[in-house]
């Protein structure tokens, strides 16, 4: 997932500052390593997630994320907890699609 554009995203919806928007990533990245196992995070599957540091590093996140990361950035933006609410939705939604992805594609291994 590139770090610029989900900027560049959020920026349209909320203008913030780019070391701003890293701190807000971070915390979603972080709050998304909590809930949900690394394997269906990771774009790869290699279980690899950064938290980037600078505009043109790559936290290796599967692209079905970045709704909800933009959403979190915004929650984190503006305090908004309806947006909050949208954050942990969207995740779920991702986590949901990737985990019935791997179980079909177990599933068709398995025979």
């Amino acid at each position: 997932m590139k770090t610029k554009q989900l900027f560049l995203r959020a920026y349209e919806v909320c203008p913030m500052e780019e070391r701003e928007f890293l701190n807000y990533l971070g915390d979603c990245l972080r709050a998304l390593l909590a809930r949900y196992p690394t394997s269906l995070l990771a774009a790869r599957g290699d279980g690899e997630i950064k938290i980037p540091t600078a505009m043109d590093e790559e936290c290796g996140l599967d692209e079905l994320y970045s709704g909800a990361l933009l959403q979190g950035v915004v929650a984190g933006a503006t305090g908004d907890a309806s947006d909050r609410a949208a954050f942990l939705e969207e995740a779920d939604y991702a986590y949901r699609n990737l985990w019935r992805r791997a179980a079909k594609g177990a599933r068709a291994m398995g025979r």
